[in-house]
């Protein structure tokens, strides 16, 4: 018997890795769960008014001070760069904005769709370190992100890029984001994020998308191609390449997110329900913006909040604090009708118990918040300074059991099994019974990375963990990675488009 179990195991183990689960958007079939009370969401937004009415928002850039100034119901005080809301231009606003789109990939099997109670899985966002087993911590480099990019496009789990997967940092800050923007649009067909750091990184992310796609101006708005992301500056702060972006997105039709990342006790009050105030109010302000200068833009509701570690200032992730502030920013998103995001996130700087147990922490809260798309799910470390490889393996086993644990549970006739279970009868077992034995090889969940056997094939198998099971299974990956297919004339458009701005920008800083 013991003969049999390794040989199974060592089936097991020769088995080629398969990640090619319908996970892209897996639907929740539940209702979000609520933290807060109708009543509480109320005083949370009536409060998020007072706050715009009364405090206002800094508005740091004068082309978005300049617009506010002209519209009904809002004042700008220039000269302290103050802008205030009245609570009838917040409701005006607000009710333009869309509460669903599709983002359309190069590629339309890669289309995502927002706002109709299925989530999207992304990865961590421009950390600037890569590590990995074999050739440890290392700063992010051009090789690394195009690795990267390899890597994470074999991955179904993960349904796009929310931005650089690693920053190269070796690359001309001020070109970087064109050389990066085309190792996307040419080695994945996913979706990717653009930039909102000025109007040279947004427009030509704007264009390059738009290339990629080989559509027309007048397609890509009606059809857009491009995520866009806004932080807010806490506390009441939005800066002028993020004014500026919300604008240049809002005109090309191009959905952004508008994110607040707030630190409770820190750049936010310490209580909650202040801190979401201050958050909501912050979103409120940067949307108002976006829907006054082209209304009907589409728009996402972003909360990566958490407490800080009042010992030490450090910001941890699935915590406590983190989940509820998680939840409670889906029923703001929610009160609004706006998409919302949410994020999976560890402070951990090893791929350890701490990584695990808190990015399930913070995943399982996106997912019952009714999370849209859930960004630094696979590979975020050390509170997103770091991607990790073995990490990146470890939440693509998450990501496909939390979507396998959202599939619907199917209660037809044949899977009630009223029969089966009067034919095997008290006392006996349905290993046998023809119904198991039609199913069992696609009955239930099939994991890549965990280790399901028992403890002596365990052993006899070098009694491995999770982390070193991981480094085979990324360099797997990798060796199976297809470039996905690019008409010529698209990639000589590209890497034109990439030379002239390349050319451009760096004769414009030496003018």
């Amino acid at each position: 018997m013991a003969r049999d179990g390794a040989r199974r195991s060592k089936r097991k183990r020769e088995r080629k890795i398969d990640l090619q689960m319908p996970v892209k958007q897996p639907r929740r079939p539940f209702a979000p769960v609520e933290i807060l009370t109708p009543e509480q969401v109320e005083d949370i937004h009536q409060a998020s008014l007072k706050v715009l009415r009364d405090t206002g928002i800094h508005f740091m850039g004068r082309k978005a001070r300049d617009f506010l100034a002209r519209c009904e119901g809002v004042s700008v005080d220039q000269e302290a760069e103050i802008v205030r809301f009245q609570p009838e231009t917040v409701a005006r606003a607000m009710a333009s904005v869309p509460g669903q789109f599709r983002l359309h990939a190069r590629n339309p099997a890669r289309d995502l769709e927002f706002g109709v109670g299925r989530i999207a899985f992304a990865n961590v966002v421009t950390p600037p370190y890569v590590e990995d087993s074999e050739r440890g911590h290392r700063v992010g480099s051009m090789a690394d992100m195009e690795e990267l990019i390899r890597l994470i496009h074999t991955i179904d789990a993960v349904g796009m890029f929310y931005g650089y997967p690693v920053e190269p940092q070796d690359l001309d800050p001020l070109t970087r984001h064109l050389h990066a923007y085309r190792a996307h649009a040419v080695l994945s067909d996913k979706l990717w994020r653009g930039y909102t750091l000025g109007d040279d990184r947004i427009c030509d992310a704007i264009e390059m998308a738009r290339i990629a796609r080989g559509v027309d101006e007048e397609t890509n708005k009606s059809q857009p191609s491009l995520l866009g992301n806004v932080t807010t500056n806490s506390p009441l702060r939005i800066d002028e390449p993020m004014g500026d972006g919300l604008m240049i997105m809002g005109a090309a039709k191009q959905p952004v997110s508008i994110t607040c990342f707030g630190m409770a006790g820190a750049i936010s009050p310490i209580s909650l329900a202040g801190s979401l105030v201050q958050q909501n109010a912050e979103i409120l302000a940067a949307a108002v913006l976006s829907q006054l200068a082209n209304p009907g833009a589409p728009l996402i509701y972003g909360s990566f909040a958490s407490s800080v570690h009042m010992r030490s200032g450090a910001l941890p992730f699935g915590n406590p604090e983190f989940v509820r502030l998680t939840i409670a920013a889906g029923q703001l998103a929610r009160r609004y009708g706006m998409p919302y995001k949410s994020a999976g996130a560890t402070c951990a700087k090893a791929v350890d118990a701490q990584a695990a147990y808190e990015t399930q922490m913070a995943m399982w809260a996106g997912i019952v918040s009714g999370a849209d798309i859930m960004v630094h799910a696979a590979g975020f470390m050390e509170s997103a300074l770091t991607v990790n490889y073995e990490k990146l393996m470890v939440d693509t086993e998450m990501i496909q059991m939390l979507a396998a644990s959202l599939k619907p549970i199917d209660c037809s006739t044949p899977s009630l099994a009223v029969d089966t279970i009067h034919q095997v009868g008290p006392g006996g077992h349905f290993f046998a019974h023809p119904q198991t034995l039609e199913h069992y090889e696609t009955a239930f969940y099939e994991p890549f990375l965990s280790d399901w056997d028992n403890r002596q094939n365990w052993l006899d198998g070098g009694a491995t963990t999770a982390h070193e099971r991981a480094t085979p299974l990324w360099k797997e990956l990798l060796e199976s990675y297809r470039q996905p297919k690019l008409e010529p004339a698209i990639r000589e458009e590209l890497d034109a488009y990439v030379a002239r701005r390349a050319q451009e920008i760096l004769a414009s800083q030496a003018a």
